[in-house]
């Protein structure tokens, strides 16, 4: 195989790789067939493999920002919107008046999710890693774990206003000692790698109990605790909340990651504002 150096990866051979891609880039998964075109998705993910070596190789003054072939003037990587994970209120309303048997695990699940959807569609990493020392009152301050790895972050804490309910799942699945974690699933003891796999695992059994909620209560969509984040970002924009405000209460630094968090447009609301046209 000839060596690709990288002052030969410049916009004109990336374009060029793309278009290969599109024509070649699925590997033939039976002998006798062909190669196939492979998705932007697929394209995205090997092109932000190269961008990061890129990068890594300037910041270790291994090679010139000047043959950097991405950016604004050079090559720019496909982006691809995943699928959006939005519940229509009406369903988030039938989740919360859903009956569970009490302190069961299809109730801690339940609960968890509409915590997570009130506080700002919290991440329930973030939530496993609250500590009662956030909570004052009828509020939650706290950094996103996300942001607070990112050393070029400016670390500016998310402020959530608690509302009844939000107390109420407090109150009911909280620690007892209210000391240390406001929810009793990480403890002091544990290092990186053991909390990672214990919200890993609240994560998944939620998850596993979500999906029998929502079979059960005729939803058709495979709910997981990301349905929250999204929920929350896409019902507060139907109800006429500024983006800036969703993006702000969601803790992100720009408006295109809020954007992200909108799912489709309910087609009564579309013709809604098509009707304003004439």
């Amino acid at each position: 195989m000839n060596e690709l150096k990288y002052e030969n990866v410049t916009p004109f051979f990336l374009e060029k790789y793309e278009a290969w891609m599109l024509t070649y880039g699925k590997v033939a998964q039976k002998k006798g067939e062909k190669p196939s075109p492979a998705s932007y998705t697929t394209i995205s993910i090997y092109l932000r493999i190269v961008r990061t070596m890129f990068n890594n190789a300037i910041a270790d003054e291994l090679i010139s920002i000047k043959i950097y072939p991405f950016g604004k003037k050079g090559y720019q990587i496909p982006s691809i919107r995943g699928k959006k994970r939005a519940l229509p209120k009406s369903d988030v309303l039938r989740l919360m008046s859903y009956e569970a048997e009490p302190y069961s695990f299809e109730e801690r699940s339940r609960d968890l999710w509409i915590f997570s959807y009130l506080c700002n569609g919290m991440n329930f990493s973030d939530i496993c890693r609250l500590r009662w020392i956030d909570v004052d009152g009828d509020k939650i301050s706290f950094i996103r774990k996300k942001t607070a790895k990112t050393k070029k972050a400016k670390l500016e804490k998310i402020d959530i206003l608690l509302v009844e309910q939000s107390k109420a799942i407090i109150d009911k699945w909280g620690n007892s000692t209210r000391k240390g974690y406001l929810f009793p699933f990480l403890d002091e003891t544990m290092d990186e790698e053991k909390k990672i796999s214990v919200i890993s695992q609240v994560i998944h059994i939620t998850n596993d109990y979500l999906k029998k909620i929502a079979k059960k209560l005729g939803i058709d969509e495979n709910i997981t605790t990301y349905y929250a984040r999204h929920s929350f970002a896409t019902i507060l924009l139907l109800s006429g909340a500024p983006m800036p405000f969703i993006g702000n209460s969601m803790g992100h630094g720009s408006v295109k990651s809020t954007e992200n968090y909108f799912g489709s447009f309910p087609e009564e609301l579309m013709k809604k504002y098509l009707s304003a046209l004439i």
